[in-house]
C-alpha cells in the first residue's frame, strides 16, 4: 500500500482537544481515499532504520608442523642463489607448471623462511616446503610442497651454503634449470653442472 499526501488543511477547530493538523491523503489502494491526521499518516510511512554493518577480518595463522620449524612467516625473506658454473647468479624457485624446484632468473626468484626446513613464501597459509624425493640415482629430485617431509637442511655460518645433516652440500642443475640434490656421483643426461646454493646475498648484484 502506497501513501501520497494531496494537500494540507487548517487546524480542525472542532477537534481542538487533540490539536491535530489534518491532511487529505490518498491511500493508493484501489480507488479508496481516506482523511488522516499527520500523526496517523506518519505511522503508515515506513521508517528507515540505519543498519550497522560490521566487517570481520579473519586472520589465518601460519603454523607449520613440526613446531621447531615454525618460524613466523615474513612478507619477504632471503632468496637462495646458485654459486657455480653456468648457474651462477640464478635463483631457486618453483616451476610455473609443476611442483619441481628449479633455478631461474632473479625476476621470478622465490623468497624463503629457513630453519631446519626451507619454506618458500608462496601465499599464507600455503608456505611451500622444499622436500627431497627418493630416487635410485644419487641425484635426488627437489619439489615445493604444502606438506613438509625434509627437516634436515643446514646452513653454513661461513658462506651461507645449503647442505643436509648427512653431509650433502652440492646440487646438480640441468638446462633449462632442473635441480637435484647430489648425494653421490651419478649425473643426469643433458647439459648439467654441479653448483652450491647459498642464502647469503650477492653483494655484487644491483637489486
Amino acid at each position: 500500500m502506497n501513501l501520497r499526501v494531496a494537500k494540507g488543511e487548517q487546524l480542525d477547530e472542532t477537534n481542538t482537544s487533540k490539536s491535530e493538523l489534518w491532511v487529505t491523503c490518498q491511500l493508493v489502494h484501489g480507488a479508496q481515499t481516506a482523511r488522516l491526521s499527520i500523526y496517523q499518516a506518519l505511522l503508515m510511512i515506513p521508517t528507515a532504520i540505519p543498519t550497522l554493518v560490521t566487517q570481520t577480518t579473519s586472520t589465518t595463522s601460519c603454523v607449520p608442523s613440526p613446531p621447531w620449524a615454525a618460524l613466523k612467516p615474513r612478507t619477504t625473506g632471503p632468496p637462495i642463489r646458485a654459486l657455480d658454473g653456468w648457474t651462477a647468479g640464478s635463483y631457486l624457485q618453483k616451476s610455473s607448471t609443476t611442483s619441481a624446484a628449479m633455478l631461474g632468473p632473479a625476476e621470478s626468484r622465490g623468497w624463503f623462511v629457513t630453519a631446519k626446513s626451507i619454506r618458500m613464501i608462496f601465499s599464507c597459509p600455503s608456505l611451500l616446503y622444499l622436500n627431497i624425493h627418493e630416487a635410485t640415482a644419487s641425484y635426488k629430485p627437489l619439489a615445493f610442497e604444502e606438506t613438509g617431509t625434509t627437516f634436515t637442511w643446514t646452513f653454513s655460518s661461513t658462506d651461507g651454503t645449503i647442505g643436509t645433516t648427512s653431509g650433502a652440500n652440492t646440487f646438480v642443475a640441468c638446462f633449462p634449470g632442473d635441480l637435484y640434490l647430489q648425494t653421490g656421483t651419478d649425473v643426469p643426461a643433458g647439459n648439467c653442472t654441479t653448483t652450491r646454493l647459498t642464502i647469503f646475498p650477492d653483494t655484487t648484484a644491483l637489486v
